[in-house]
């Protein structure tokens, strides 16, 4: 009889136990934060490869000429002015 009624006792332990860790777990707001920051971090992920993209073709033109002009430093001679 008194081994019945320990285990009822340590039974609603571990019930009130899950409850409390239950509570817990739905009052933390670090997992909804989480999935916001991880849907922000998508967006700009997205708008930066369509942005990309879009001008990809200009701004590589541009590397390619700034790639150039830096090639051509020192290759050319100075023609004195005067």
């Amino acid at each position: 009889m008194k081994q019945a009624f320990q285990a009822r006792i340590l039974e609603r332990k571990e019930v009130n136990s899950g409850m409390r860790e239950l509570r817990r777990f739905l009052s933390d707001e670090s997992g909804p934060e989480l999935v916001e920051w991880a849907i922000v971090t998508v967006i700009l992920v997205l708008a930066t490869v369509l942005i990309l993209g879009a001008i990809g073709a200009q701004l590589s033109a541009m590397y390619q000429r700034i790639l150039d002009l830096l090639r051509g430093i020192g290759t050319e001679p100075v023609q004195p002015q005067g």
